[in-house]
């Protein structure tokens, strides 16, 4: 018997991403919440994410883009977030996230979108912390993301 299920979306996108997280100026622990947070919403608009994890992205659009072409993505997504946590009761953090996102098109490096998003826990302290902070960027930015990228 064969099964045919629907297609969804007709494209999927093989996108390298990178991520630079910082919490009030110092680098985010491990593992990283927007990483973790845009792989999961890229991966649910049916687009195909990895990143190198080996050490630091080059300095370049141009290398990053030669870089994930060598790979096998056809787009960079880089986004970076600083995260400012203040306590305001004992184990409740406030916790705001400003990110900045760049899609590059591999090969060439051509700018195909950008953006930025702001995301806080305020009123949400004792439920919302950053990691879930981290997916609500990330979802919005898979979302922008995906309206670049098209049908």
């Amino acid at each position: 018997m064969l099964t045919i299920l629907p297609a969804g979306r007709g494209f999927a996108a093989t996108i390298f991403l990178v991520t630079e997280e910082s919490v009030d100026g110092q680098p985010c622990p491990l593992p990283l919440p927007l990483r973790e947070g845009l792989s999961a919403a890229l991966f649910e608009q049916g687009h195909i994410v990895f990143d190198d994890v080996d050490g630091a992205p080059p300095a370049s659009a141009a290398a990053l883009a030669a870089l994930a072409q060598s790979l096998g993505a056809g787009w960079v997504l880089d986004a970076r977030v600083e995260y400012r946590e203040q306590a305001i009761g004992s184990r409740v953090v406030r916790v705001e996230g400003r990110a900045a996102w760049l899609l590059l098109q591999a090969p060439g490096g051509e700018r195909a979108g950008a953006g930025t998003d702001e995301a806080t826990n305020r009123d949400r302290e004792g439920s919302v912390g950053r990691e879930e902070l981290a997916a609500e960027l990330g979802a919005a930015i898979s979302r922008a993301v995906t309206a670049v990228l098209g049908p």
